[in-house]
């Protein structure tokens, strides 16, 4: 697609996000990634296995919408990348700054499953006011959550398990209401115990806080009251067992060896999160 072919009233948007998908694709390693680099020998097929091509090599001269990970939208006659899908295709270096060009409309970003991919979350990603979704486990992000993250109000679901995230977790996580699934597990996060603000979370289905570093694993009976009282939609609730090797309230607990002991209701698998 040619400049020239863009109406006035894209020609802004399409350049911006142009612009910051290729800064993402070279700051990320794109040229080693999986697939659909810009390489157009690189593997690049359909996800449902049939060996048709649905998705354009990354950089490739279509539009934007048709590079690999994208979804978008269309809004007054403009095509809008509201959601990034990049997990496992081997992504290394860091989350560039400029992707926060993208941050009026991206309701999912999702970077998980990839080891070599590090550095920290940016303070930007509060800007991201219609983000939805956000996944990076089994990646090497590390360093502290910004606070920036609890201002998130749309986000439903976080995924940074098996993730470098450390520090302790703030109270502000209480400010997430729309918080619908929290794994968290499998980093190294630390502080006196998991914060009682989670309790606030009613509309949480799912959390996950084992295999960190708290210093005490006794669940806050704020959060067992999510279990025990109200809507009760919290389903699953995985953590450190205690010295008796149980848990209040959890449906699974983990010793500090990592070998799970089940709870009351143990009904999710590993894969599952």
């Amino acid at each position: 697609e040619n400049l020239q072919d863009i109406s006035p009233i894209d020609a802004d948007t399409d350049l911006a996000q142009r612009y910051a998908l290729a800064v993402l694709y070279f700051a990320t390693g794109g040229d080693s990634w999986k697939e659909c680099s810009q390489d157009v020998t690189s593997k690049c097929e359909s996800s449902d296995g049939s060996g048709l091509q649905s998705s354009a090599h990354f950089l490739s001269g279509g539009p934007v919408c048709s590079w690999f990970g994208l979804t978008c939208t269309n809004d007054q006659k403009k095509d809008i990348v509201t959601w990034i899908d990049l997990s496992k295709n081997g992504l290394s270096g860091s989350i560039p700054n400029e992707l926060s060009l993208l941050s009026d409309n991206l309701e999912l970003l999702w970077l998980s499953g990839n080891p070599e991919l590090g550095g920290n979350l940016p303070q930007w990603i509060g800007k991201m006011k219609h983000l939805q979704s956000l996944s990076f486990f089994d990646s090497g992000i590390s360093g502290t959550i910004p606070d920036s993250l609890y201002n998130l109000s749309k986000l439903s679901s976080l995924r940074a398990y098996g993730s470098k995230l450390e520090g302790t977790i703030s109270t502000k996580i209480g400010q997430l209401k729309n918080m619908q699934w929290l794994w968290m597990h499998g980093c190294e996060f630390t502080g006196t115990t998991i914060p009682t603000e989670l309790g606030s979370l009613k509309k949480l289905g799912a959390l996950t806080m084992h295999g960190n570093a708290f210093g005490r694993d006794t669940l806050p009976s704020e959060i067992c009251d999510l279990r025990t009282s109200g809507t009760k939609k919290l389903e699953h609730l995985w953590t450190n067992c205690d010295a008796n090797r149980s848990c209040d309230c959890c449906t699974k607990c983990f010793p500090r060896s990592g070998v799970p002991v089940d709870g009351s209701n143990a009904e999710i698998r590993a894969e599952e999160v």
